[in-house]
């Protein structure tokens, strides 16, 4: 938010350079794309066709949440600023749809990969979805912990990490109850996925022990 608008700006994205180039030589690449912004309740379309484009913004407007890529149809990545991120909590989080959390997900792991947001900033985000029960957002989110898994050895930092993982998906396993006959195939797939974060992800050997038994 720069002087009482919100700001969109466009350049290419590149995992390689942490984003801070749009493409090879003096002629950046631009292209015109339809933008789809939630404000609060507020919707609102617009064209960025260029470096950028502002759009003015109430008083109230100031502190709401903004979704850019609203509905999630959007061939782009949306990259947040701090404030703005921090505005998307669990409440806010909770009201979009399946679409919308998915690239809210996706977006921030590719940020991260890219360089221009960091594991921590990440973990942090991805609190907000302690809630969450669909799994094709699960898939996501189990891609980013997953990838970030990587990146600790044996020790403190990895401890803390599986804490973290088991205190995300711990409370959507527990919703999902002991696995049923006929229940819908969704649920037995989104079980397994979350077994799998929070018992070897996680390390959590009470899940272990339950796996054994089933």
């Amino acid at each position: 938010i720069v002087d009482g608008a919100l700001e969109l700006r466009q350049r290419r994205f590149r995992f390689d350079d942490g984003g801070e180039h749009d493409g090879d030589g003096d002629a950046p690449q631009r292209w015109a794309i339809p933008v789809h912004v939630r404000i609060g309740d507020d919707e609102t379309t617009l064209l960025l066709d260029g470096d950028a484009v502002s759009i003015p913004l109430d008083r109230d407007d100031r502190t709401r949440p903004i979704v850019v890529n609203a509905g999630g149809h959007g061939f782009y990545r949306v990259t947040y600023s701090d404030d703005l991120r921090a505005r998307l909590d669990a409440t806010t989080i909770a009201s979009l749809s399946t679409l919308e959390r998915y690239n809210l997900v996706d977006d921030a792991w590719a940020a991260t990969l890219a360089g221009r947001l960091s594991g921590t900033e990440l973990l942090a985000f991805l609190r907000a979805f302690e809630s969450e029960r669909d799994h094709a957002v699960w898939q996501a989110i189990a891609t980013s912990l997953r990838g970030l898994g990587r990146l600790f050895d044996d020790g403190a930092a990895r401890d803390a990490f599986q804490a973290r993982v088991r205190a995300l998906a711990t409370p959507a396993l527990g919703a999902l109850g002991e696995p049923a006959a006929g229940e819908a195939d969704l649920t037995s797939k989104l079980r397994g996925l979350l077994v799998g974060l929070v018992g070897v992800l996680g390390g959590d050997v009470g899940v272990q022990a339950r796996c054994r038994e089933w």
